[in-house]
């Protein structure tokens, strides 16, 4: 004699149980790899603004306190954390690339901005970036700007974002 089953057996309970455990990992996993991702977006975003504030500066002839500079810049610190800060120089300019000299050093401005310690620099470029008042052309490590120059942000090693300026002075990300 049958009897009519009602209800699920333990072994139909542990399999769907088994189903929603592989779903739930494989959803923290995706979400884990697209937060790294979203902090790299959102500081290669932070440094083109920054970038573009450093441009504002030296356009509007910004004083830094009391000083008044020639030009305002980033410089770039590849040590671990990554970091940059704002800095401004006075500009000599004795070679007339409207840049600054070799012998000139720039005055950091304001605290540096440290990034995640998974992200670093690509520091193929060089390690400042400089805009001299009251013209557009930019300075790559006292020099005049190629046409375009192109920051890196690496996570892990990994290229993810990249910032591009160009000798004009527009950025993109």
């Amino acid at each position: 004699m049958l009897k009519d089953k009602k209800g699920v057996s333990l072994l139909e309970l542990v399999f769907v149980i088994a189903i929603i455990g592989i779903m739930a990992s494989l959803f923290v996993l995706s979400y884990r790899k697209s937060e790294k991702d979203y902090i790299v977006e959102q500081a290669a975003q932070k440094f083109a603004a920054d970038i573009r504030s450093t441009q504002t500066k030296s356009l509007a002839g910004e004083k830094a306190g009391s000083d008044s500079p020639k030009g305002w810049g980033i410089r770039i610190k590849t040590t671990s954390p990554a970091s940059y800060s704002f800095m401004y120089y006075y500009l000599q300019d004795l070679d007339g690339n409207k840049c600054p000299s070799a012998g000139e050093s720039p005055k950091e401005y304001g605290s540096p901005i440290i990034l995640d310690s998974n992200i670093s620099f690509d520091n193929s470029v060089g390690d400042e970036i400089f805009f001299a008042i009251p013209f557009a052309q930019g300075c790559i490590n006292k020099n005049s700007l190629t046409p375009n120059i192109t920051f890196k942000f690496k996570l892990n090693g990994a290229l993810k974002e990249s910032v591009f300026v160009t000798k004009y002075g527009q950025v993109e990300i």
